[in-house]
C-alpha cells in the first residue's frame, strides 16, 4: 500500500512539473500543437492520478470537508474560474502579455479585389480563403457574413471570423 501511494505521489509530482514547464512555455512562446497538445494529455493523466490520490487519502481528506476553509477555498476557486472564463479587461491585459496567439493567428482583410481571410495557427496547418466580389462591391460598406470550420458531420469546430457587433450611433 505505501509503495502505491509512493508510485502516485511521484507520478503526481512529476506530472505537474510537465504541466507547469508546458503552461509556461505555451505562454511565452507562439503557438506549437505539440506543446499544447502535451500540456493537454499530460492533463488528462493529471486528473486520473488525482483521483487515485483522493481515493488513496480519502479517510484523512474527508476530514476538511467538516471545516469551514474548503467553502472558502471553493468559493474562491469559482471566482477565480469565472474571471478566467470571462475574462474582465484586467484578465485580458494579461493574457495579452502572451506570445502564444494560438487560434488568435488568424488576419482578415476586406480588398478591392475581396475578403481574405488567413489562418495560420502553426506552420503545418495554415488556410487562406479568398471570397471575390463583383462590381457592386463597395470596400467601405463590405457585406456582413460568417466564417466557420466544421468536419464532415456538420459539428462546428470553430468560428474563424464574425461582423463586428454595431456600436449605438453607428450603422
Amino acid at each position: 500500500m505505501d509503495n502505491k501511494r509512493t508510485i502516485v505521489s511521484l507520478l503526481i509530482t512529476f506530472g505537474f512539473l510537465v504541466l507547469a514547464v508546458t503552461g509556461v512555455l505555451a505562454f511565452v512562446l507562439p503557438f506549437s500543437i505539440r506543446i499544447i497538445g502535451l500540456h493537454s494529455l499530460i492533463g488528462f493523466i493529471f486528473i486520473g492520478l488525482i483521483t487515485q490520490h483522493l481515493l488513496n487519502n480519502w479517510a484523512s481528506l474527508s476530514t476538511y470537508l467538516r471545516t469551514r476553509v474548503v467553502w472558502v477555498v471553493l468559493g474562491l476557486t469559482l471566482l477565480l474560474a469565472g474571471c478566467f472564463y470571462w475574462q474582465p479587461a484586467p484578465i485580458r491585459a494579461v493574457l495579452g502579455l502572451s506570445r502564444n496567439l494560438g487560434p488568435a493567428m488568424e488576419r482578415f482583410e476586406v480588398t478591392e479585389n475581396g475578403l481574405q481571410y488567413h489562418y495560420a495557427p502553426d506552420k503545418r496547418y495554415t488556410m487562406a480563403l479568398t471570397v471575390r466580389t463583383g462590381t457592386s462591391f463597395d470596400v467601405n460598406k463590405p457585406p456582413h457574413f460568417v466564417i466557420w470550420l466544421e468536419n464532415a458531420a456538420e459539428y462546428h469546430i470553430k468560428t474563424l471570423h464574425r461582423p463586428q457587433e454595431l456600436t449605438p450611433g453607428s450603422s
